[in-house]
């Protein structure tokens, strides 16, 4: 019986100075794209939390307005005259506080008789520069004086 030759090795060739893996060149590419991919998510993060610190403000801003507006409805029409606030600080809740991040002003004028108007406008602090007036939220509404048709 004839012996059978075994095949050659059919394996990668492999040239003399020539090393296995990645080079130094290689792994700083792929770092510098790593990293790149890594500082859009972390710009993407943070506009994202930027915007939902936003939104916070102005739904708690309404609030705050709301708040203050369903007050004065409790308080009567006779003594809305003493509802009017000038520009005051208030924290999320509506309660005075120096340090708060809203301010709250309150006007009451008459628009008809037995009829007021009142405004509520309630600015938000700016959370860089800490000051007021750049964005607030408005609520307007009316509140009448129900006559009692037997007085």
């Amino acid at each position: 019986m004839p012996k059978l030759r075994k095949a050659a090795n059919s394996g990668p060739v492999r040239r003399a100075g020539n090393s296995d893996g990645m080079t130094l060149i290689e792994t700083l590419g792929a770092v510098c794209i790593l990293g790149i991919c890594i500082g859009g998510v972390c710009a993407l993060v943070v506009q994202s939390k930027e915007m939902t610190d936003r939104a916070r403000d102005h739904y708690t801003a309404v609030n705050i307005a709301k708040n203050r507006l369903e007050a004065a409805r409790a308080l009567g029409y006779d003594a809305l005259g003493t509802f009017v606030e000038p520009a005051t600080v208030v924290d999320r809740t509506g309660s005075p506080d120096d340090e708060g991040d809203y301010q709250r002003a309150t006007i009451i004028s008459n628009a008809a008789v037995n009829l007021a108007e009142i405004i509520i406008t309630v600015q938000i602090r700016n959370r860089m520069t800490r000051q007021f007036g750049e964005v607030d939220e408005t609520l307007m509404s009316y509140i009448a004086d129900y006559l009692d048709p037997n007085e």
